[in-house]
């Protein structure tokens, strides 16, 4: 019972630092979130298109 315990204690251990490692960088600080919201524009039709995809587009015609 008691290595159980101890089992225990140490994955919720473990999964607690996974927690605190993890959620900072999921809260959208930093470059993420900036190219996750330029995608969304893009996706939507709010903003031009790139340059770099034009040429790569009109390139193969």
């Amino acid at each position: 019972m008691l290595m159980a315990t101890i089992a225990m204690f140490l994955i919720l251990g473990v999964a607690a630092v996974v927690m605190l490692i993890v959620l900072p960088s999921t809260e959208g600080q930093g470059r993420t979130r900036t190219r996750m919201a330029r995608a969304a524009q893009h996706l939507n039709g709010e903003v031009e298109v790139p340059h770099r995809l034009e040429r790569l587009v009109h390139r193969d015609r």
